[in-house]
């Protein structure tokens, strides 16, 4: 007799665990309702669901922290939403879900369930997935399953547009800056706070560019109030080669723009400091500072973060390019000697800003995505052109409203949940909102005394962007002291773990819950120094975090003590200091007991639940290990049980590798033929 199979949810709300027990057991199913987020692991533990189901949205840090561990556990989820929406259902799938239904949980959901449940029965068991690939694989089976139809798109209007076109639950295409097909769905929906959005269009939308920097259409110039030179589109072009910048900006001011020149990245930063560029254009090799270093600076300084950087370069590489758009480029070209190709990159980059230029002269609503035109840039657009309205707009976080009369900013207000901010600190946390849609319209304000508020408009941003650098370099400077003394706000750290994606969730209960430092955080995660820096900060700006006042001996904000939901050993000095000794005994000093070390954090910490054999040679690859040498101190720490959770199942297992300085002959090449056999997956992790 075939055992029921057996469905497990996770909620809080009772109506949603009513309703899917009785119907799921009418079909036949064993049902568990777990309702305490501390209770969640035991009872997967003992009752072994084929399934779980549960809503992503659930409140409270413990919700989050249950969360981060059912991801972890391999177990199919299932998410049952009462919202809907392109966002949410990514969300959903970043999170690890096979599928996504809606509430409330009726009778229609059942056949979905079981049909599901015979489907995840003829996956391999055996099968070894990166998290990126699971999360590409579980979104195209959704969309067979729901015979999608039509585009999911990110970025949208940017060189780096990320476009998967669907039809009746078929993968057509899928296209993301150079990468095409399954690789293009995989980055696509890895985007860090990327704006998604689906549309039922099945067609790649033709390409909007200016005719030039003050003429959308032909023969349709823009009236730039009256012969304005402010509202004309002012560009940067950064380059040593003095010939090479000299013919780029006769060739763009031909095109309209007002052009200013660099030599280096130094000069352009200061430039850009003094001067709202519209774009930059610099090349990648320079002396003094080179091109990633500007850029680097240029997206970490707010006054000029939400400038378009357009990068040249001599190396056309796809890995370069997505390298690119990673640290924030608006486009990567290579350096042809066409000056026509970089004229169009730069007309594609401010035609965004002139359609809302348009609209504004028209004096016509106009909608507003900051994620394509920039905050700053239509604020200052709306003080030149001396208007008076109202700037609407909405992201994950809440709603954000500036009020402005004849250019001057006379009211701002922040809301979410029950949460009403006004004034400079409600202007702040609009300014952070790179991903916020919405729009202006032109109608009578109330002048209420500028509200708290600078008198106009520039001395607002400039303000507002040094405090949002000043509370960054605050937390900048409590990440090299190593301290983990801050004070949390329980509210915004609860709407944090609900919006965020997943692994910037998994990086603020690492930052918030086990306080870990900053240096063993990225180890653990396996990230960069860069992007541990911009995370924290994200958490600082967002109000998340902010640094422990002076004097005080406790947080002004105090969170509710979470239980371990798994039995987890704490990094104590003591327990490193039996593991040190431990695995000296068995290999010796160096470099065995720091790769040990290495290691236990990384596991221990619960942000690394299974560790493949691919996972060991990019740990070893980040930290500059020799991954033979991780390989043998992993099989000694598993061994020993000092690590848990820990799996390098394979087919082919490698052959027994004598630890020490010499290696002979005869073990160098039982490696290489092993390595030849290995799974291809293998092979490419080595190199």
């Amino acid at each position: 007799m075939t055992q029921a199979r057996r469905i497990l949810a996770f909620d809080q709300d009772e109506a949603f665990l009513e309703a899917a027990g009785r119907l799921t057991a009418r079909a036949g199913l064993q049902f568990q309702a777990v309702r305490d987020p501390a209770q969640v692991m035991a009872q997967v533990a003992a009752f072994q669901p084929d399934a779980i189901l549960l809503d992503r949205s659930g409140k409270g840090t413990g919700f989050a922290e249950a969360l981060e561990g059912l991801r972890d556990s391999n177990i199919p989820l299932v998410f049952v939403l009462a919202e809907t929406g392109e966002r949410a259902l990514i969300r959903a799938v970043q999170a690890h879900a096979v599928e996504v239904m809606l509430k409330p949980f009726g009778e229609a959901h059942v056949p979905r369930l079981l049909a599901l449940l015979g489907e995840l029965a003829q996956r391999p068991r055996a099968e070894k997935l990166t998290w990126e690939e699971r999360v590409a694989r579980n979104f195209l089976d959704l969309a067979r399953r729901h015979k999608l139809r039509g585009s999911l798109v990110v970025n949208r209007g940017t060189p780096f547009e990320g476009r998967v076109v669907l039809r009746d639950g078929a993968l057509v295409r899928a296209t993301y800056g150079p990468l095409s097909g399954n690789d293009a769905v995989r980055e696509i929906l890895q985007v860090e706070d990327g704006l998604y959005e689906m549309d039922a269009s099945l067609d790649q939308p033709p390409e909007r560019r200016a005719v030039s920097a003050t003429q959308l259409e032909e023969d349709g110039p823009i009236d730039l109030a009256g012969g304005d030179e402010l509202l004309r589109p002012r560009m940067l072009v950064v380059d040593d080669e003095q010939d090479i910048t000299v013919l780029l900006a006769k060739s763009l001011e031909r095109a309209g723009f007002k052009v200013s020149t660099a030599s280096d990245g130094r000069q352009a930063m200061d430039a850009s400091l003094q001067t709202p560029f519209d774009l930059i254009l610099a090349d990648l090799s320079m002396p003094r500072m080179d091109g990633w270093e500007m850029l680097r600076m240029l997206k970490a300084d707010h006054r000029t973060s939400e400038i378009p950087v357009v990068v040249l370069s001599a190396h056309d590489d796809y890995r370069e390019t997505l390298r690119a758009a990673r640290a924030g480029a608006y486009d990567y070209l290579g350096k042809t000697g066409r000056s026509e190709v970089i004229v169009n990159a730069a007309l594609r980059a401010i035609t965004p800003r002139l359609e809302t230029l348009f609209h504004l002269v028209e004096k016509q609503p106009v909608e507003v995505r900051t994620q394509a035109i920039g905050l700053q840039w239509i604020l200052r657009a709306l003080a030149r052109m001396k208007a008076t309205g109202t700037l609407s707009l909405r992201d994950d976080w809440g709603g954000y409203r500036v009020e402005v009369k004849e250019g001057r900013p006379v009211a701002a207000v922040f809301e979410a949940q029950q949460r009403r901010v006004t004034g400079l600190a409600a202007f702040v946390r609009m300014m952070v909102a790179t991903a916020a849609q919405g729009r202006f319209d032109f109608a009578p304000v109330q002048d209420v005394g500028a509200g708290g508020l600078p008198k106009t408009m520039e001395d607002l941003i400039q303000r507002t962007c040094e405090t949002l650098n000043g509370a960054e370099a605050r937390a900048n400077e409590q990440l090299a002291s190593t301290s983990t003394s801050f004070d949390v706000d329980p509210e915004l750290y609860e709407l944090f773990c609900r919006i965020a994606p997943p692994k910037k969730v998994a990086f603020a209960r690492a930052v918030v819950d086990r306080k870990l430092p900053l240096g063993e955080l990225i180890k653990a995660l396996v990230m960069t120094p860069e992007q541990g820096t911009d995370w924290f900060n994200e958490l600082a700006r967002r109000g998340v975090i902010k640094r422990r006042v002076k004097g005080t001996s406790k947080p002004r904000f105090r969170l509710e003590p979470q239980r371990a939901l798994t039995e987890e050993r704490p990094l104590t000095p003591d327990r490193r200091a039996a593991l040190a000794a431990q695995i000296r005994a068995e290999l010796g000093e160096a470099p065995w007991v720091v790769i040990a070390e290495s290691l236990d954090i990384s596991l221990v910490s619960k942000l690394d639940r299974e560790m493949s054999f691919v996972d060991l040679v990019q740990f070893a690859k980040v930290r500059g290990y020799d991954w033979r040498d991780v390989y043998t101190v992993l099989g000694k720490m598993t061994a020993k049980k000092l690590l848990k959770r820990v799996h390098l199942g394979a087919e082919i297992a490698p052959p027994n590798l004598i630890p020490g300085p010499d290696v002979d002959e005869k073990q160098l090449q039982a490696w290489t033929e092993w390595s030849r056999k290995a799974q291809p997956i293998w092979k490419s992790a080595l190199g």
